[in-house]
C-alpha cells in the first residue's frame, strides 16, 4: 500500500463548514488542477478525467468525527482511496490534510508517487485558499 500526506492547510472556519463543503461533491471540481477535464458531478460522485490518466472519479464513502473518505468510482488504473482528515485546534479553526491511499505495483508508483504527492498538495493548498477567502 502507498501512501502519500500532503502538506497540512490551515482554515478558519468551524469544522461543520469545512465537513459541509467537503461533502459535496460538486465542490470536488473547484479543487482540481487545471490538467483535469470533463468534470461532472452529481449527489455522491464525481467524475474527471486527467491529461494523460483517462477517467478517473470518487464517490463519497465513510463520513466520521474527524475524516471523510472518498472511494474510486471509476475505472483508474489502480485502486485507491483519498482521506481527508480535519483536526480541530480551535473554536473556528482547523487543519486539514489529505492522505491518498493506493495499490500500486513498484513500477507505477515509481512513476506516479511525486505525481500524486504534488496533486494532493494542489487539492488541500486550493481548499485553504476557497475556505479562508
Amino acid at each position: 500500500m502507498t501512501i502519500i500526506e500532503s502538506d497540512k492547510a490551515r482554515i478558519n472556519k468551524p469544522l461543520s463548514a469545512i465537513f459541509s463543503y467537503l461533502q459535496k461533491m460538486e465542490n470536488i471540481g473547484d479543487l482540481l488542477p487545471e490538467q483535469v477535464e470533463n468534470f461532472t458531478s452529481e449527489d455522491q460522485t464525481c467524475r474527471f478525467e486527467i491529461k494523460g490518466m483517462g477517467p478517473m472519479g470518487l464517490k463519497l464513502g465513510v463520513v466520521n468525527f474527524d475524516s471523510i473518505t472518498y472511494l474510486k468510482n471509476e475505472k483508474a488504473p489502480f485502486d485507491f482511496s483519498l482521506i481527508a482528515r480535519i483536526n480541530e485546534i480551535g473554536s473556528d479553526i482547523a487543519e486539514v490534510q489529505l492522505v491518498f491511499e493506493a495499490d500500486l505495483n513498484p513500477i507505477f508508483k515509481m512513476m506516479a508517487e511525486k505525481p500524486l504527492h504534488n496533486f494532493v498538495n494542489h487539492l488541500v493548498k486550493k481548499l485553504e485558499s476557497i475556505m479562508n477567502a
